[in-house]
């Protein structure tokens, strides 16, 4: 099976150790024999924008001129009330995510996104190459619940995906409708 997997957040190099689990996950689908394709920011301390981790093909995207990149610098989306500057970054961010995931996503068999933002780019590849959607939440995403500009799009990637996992039930029941 080809996986095209797409997070927000992946370690910048092998044995960096931002995002531990999404690694940990991705190790052991590659482990499985599953042809794995991860998409991800590249960060400024990546070391290389194409490599091979463990059997993971990492395919990194920039969104921003690398010396001014903040929106994910420090492995999660940055706090727009924080750093302003993030939220001028969000739409170039979301560009390049939904050109390399579509990309990407050519020769897949399924798209499995990390968090709901990336589940923006992987209900666009969905649709446009007609291949299953997993979304997977990770608890941060709920936050988006709360946020009138958010919720809907978070919405429609639920509404969009073909199967929802999460790390907790209390996470599923809270976007079931």
């Amino acid at each position: 099976m080809k996986v095209c997997f797409v997070t927000t957040s992946f370690p910048a190099y092998q044995g960096d150790v931002q995002s531990p689990f999404i690694y940990q996950l991705a190790k052991h689908l590659a482990k499985q024999k599953v042809d794995l394709t991860v998409v991800c920011p590249n960060y400024k301390k990546s070391k290389a924008k194409n490599e091979v981790m463990e059997g993971i093909k990492v395919k990194r995207f920039s969104y921003f001129p690398r010396v001014l990149q903040t929106l994910t610098e420090k492995g999660r989306i940055a706090s727009f009330k924080s750093n302003p500057w993030s939220l001028i970054q969000l739409p170039c961010f979301l560009k390049a995510m939904i050109w390399k995931t579509w990309k990407e996503s050519k020769n897949a068999d399924l798209i499995h996104c990390q968090w709901a933002l990336s589940g923006v780019a992987g209900v666009i590849a969905k649709k446009l190459r007609k291949k299953p959607l997993v979304v997977s939440l990770r608890g941060e995403d709920l936050k988006a619940l709360q946020n009138p500009i958010m919720r809907p799009v978070f919405k429609w990637v639920i509404n969009n995906a073909d199967y929802i996992t999460s790390n907790n039930e209390f996470h599923i029941n809270q976007v079931r409708p």
